[in-house]
């Protein structure tokens, strides 16, 4: 499934958004895109609203569906934005794997095959022939923005409900382009604003070397510390076979102390 195949992984044990115990808010139904805002506005307005504390935990309940397969899990998050990202998932009370990511490296350890992984994301990105970095990551398991920090690269369109702006990039993985794909532009983000709160409520990634896509929804917002959060996540992966991945988080710890334990045993092979 080449770039989702990871994002199944990526997005499975990290991916989005939530159940908590607030009240809930759904958009579309009341405030309408102002066409007549321009488009610098509207990113400065979404960038003003993004979900960034100093630091966050919660966690989740999550489900994967591909095929005839079907995994349920438990993830514990913990975060300091632009610094590190630290998941622990659980299945039937057992660790099953730890990540640790940084924006320079990546850490792995799957605790059932005793094995681990330690390196950068170019390794992983030319091993499984994807694209992705601690930025993008961050931006999904947020509910964030991605793909619009030039302006020049940024096309803006508008539906019934929602806000659209658009952004397309090249690949960074160069020798993995495909002979028949003849495009400039590789990797297309669409993001979905919300009128009313200037978050995020739909992503899409689209890989145009291999006809793949994946969309992340995210609904049921409300306040927590002053930010507005999801707290439901529906994604949808189309490649050779389709995958589909719920989560629901909650129990959020905004701008509290956080620390991120991560060994390697030495029992423990690294992964090849």
């Amino acid at each position: 499934m080449r770039i989702f195949r990871p994002f199944i992984s990526l997005l499975s044990l990290a991916l989005v958004f939530l159940s908590g115990c607030k009240s809930s808010k759904d958009l579309g139904d009341i405030i309408r895109p102002d066409l007549n805002k321009k488009t610098n506005q509207l990113v400065e307005k979404i960038q003003e609203n993004e979900f960034l504390p100093k630091t966050l935990s919660f966690k989740a309940t999550a489900k994967v569906k591909s095929g005839e397969k079907s995994n349920s899990f438990k993830m514990n998050v913990r975060m300091r934005p632009d610094s590190v990202i630290w998941i622990s998932v659980t299945a039937y009370s057992y660790e099953a794997a730890r990540i640790l990511a940084t924006p320079d490296s990546l850490f792995f350890i799957n605790r059932m095959d005793k094995k681990y992984f330690a390196g950068s994301y170019d390794f992983i990105n030319e091993k499984l022939s994807v694209d992705i970095d601690f930025k993008t990551m961050q931006a999904i398991l947020l509910g964030n923005s991605v793909g619009l920090d030039e302006m020049d690269k940024v096309k803006r369109s508008n539906d019934n409900n929602y806000y659209l702006l658009s952004s397309y990039r090249k690949s960074k993985l160069k020798k993995l382009r495909e002979k028949s794909y003849k495009g400039d532009d590789e990797l297309v983000f669409s993001n979905w604003i919300s009128p009313d709160l200037y978050r995020i409520v739909k992503l899409g990634i689209m890989d145009l070397r291999y006809n793949q896509s994946a969309v992340v929804e995210y609904t049921s917002f409300s306040e927590e510390e002053g930010y507005q959060v999801a707290h439901n996540m529906n994604a949808t992966i189309t490649s050779n076979q389709m995958a589909h991945i719920s989560a629901e988080y909650y129990r959020f710890e905004i701008n509290q102390e956080e620390n991120f334990p991560f060994k390697i045993s030495d029992k423990y092979e690294a992964l090849d």
